[in-house]
């Protein structure tokens, strides 16, 4: 995933100016900062969902398939939690169930 910072390298790509940092980090700086330090496709794709872009637009903004943006965000969202110091929880519903039985 090559995400060019200049915009001449892919001239068919329209430029967005991003949404305002208190919408894309919930104003929370400490969570800006752990973005940061994630790969720079990652850090791109969480921005552009957290301020609302479809996965259209994420996939454009990366150069991948419309197909793999779910992928990345996921991966992205799990690296950032581990960064942040909070469980993964998924699938916690289903361990509960079957420890439970």
């Amino acid at each position: 995933m090559n995400v060019s910072a200049d915009p001449r390298s892919r001239p068919h790509l329209t430029m967005v100016t991003p949404v305002a940092d208190d919408r894309t980090t919930d104003g929370d700086p400490r969570r800006r900062l752990l973005i940061e330090q994630l790969p720079e496709a990652h850090a791109v794709a969480l921005r552009l969902a957290d301020a609302g872009f479809e996965a259209e637009t994420i996939s454009v903004a990366l150069g991948i398939a419309v197909q793999g943006v779910a992928g990345v965000l996921e991966v992205a969202r799990a690296k950032l939690r581990r960064i942040e110091g909070l469980p993964d929880l998924r699938g916690y519903a289903e361990r509960s169930k079957s420890s439970a039985s």
